[in-house]
């Protein structure tokens, strides 16, 4: 299913947490296929960029360095092998009523990174896949871009209306998940 023209420059912006959540919910015996997602995105059309931006708790083990768990580096490692530019930070957990919540508020990072990534001509075509309403305020950005950017977004069916309604493509990731996701292994 092309959406934009394969000689058009198109980024991919993945909001890792967000994605991962909402996929969960949804598909809980499942997991990513990034391999299958990576070629899933690249039927869209002429998609350039790939970054997938995730936080990983470090809770007692610091940066991501040769003693991070191996896990956390095998991840960043298997993002790297399908083609993705991963994008992580260190999260922080937060203690809530319902149990622990970690967070990484990488929202800053996305826009900054759309957005010069637009400005410096590398992309015309926005993706952002996330259900999160804070990225509505990027996505009219986009919109206003002087050289028409478009952006679509891969989002829940829950998505506020204040994201949805200011993208040019809505896609339904509880549609189009089956194409990208595996069993769940046992951990």
């Amino acid at each position: 299913m092309a959406l934009f023209e394969p000689t058009e420059k198109v980024g991919v912006f993945i909001d890792g947490q967000n994605f991962k959540g909402k996929l969960h919910y949804a598909f809980p015996n499942s997991e990513t296929d990034f391999r299958k997602l990576y070629a899933y995105l690249k039927d869209l059309g002429g998609i350039l960029k790939f970054v997938n931006y995730y936080a990983i708790d470090f809770s007692g083990i610091g940066e991501l360095t040769e003693t991070t768990p191996e896990r956390w580096k095998g991840f960043v490692r298997h993002l790297r092998d399908c083609r993705y530019s991963p994008c992580i930070k260190p999260a922080y957990v937060i203690d809530t009523n319902a149990g622990k919540k970690i967070k990484g508020n990488q929202d800053i990072e996305i826009a900054t990174d759309v957005l010069s990534s637009l400005a410096e001509q590398v992309i015309h075509r926005v993706v952002l896949i996330t259900g999160d309403r804070d990225f509505a305020y990027l996505a009219e950005r986009i919109r206003e871009w002087p050289f028409c950017a478009q952006a679509a977004l891969i989002c829940p069916r829950d998505t506020a209306p204040a994201l949805r309604d200011v993208v040019k493509y809505v896609i339904s990731l509880e549609e189009v998940a089956p194409n990208f996701l595996k069993p769940r292994r046992p951990r």
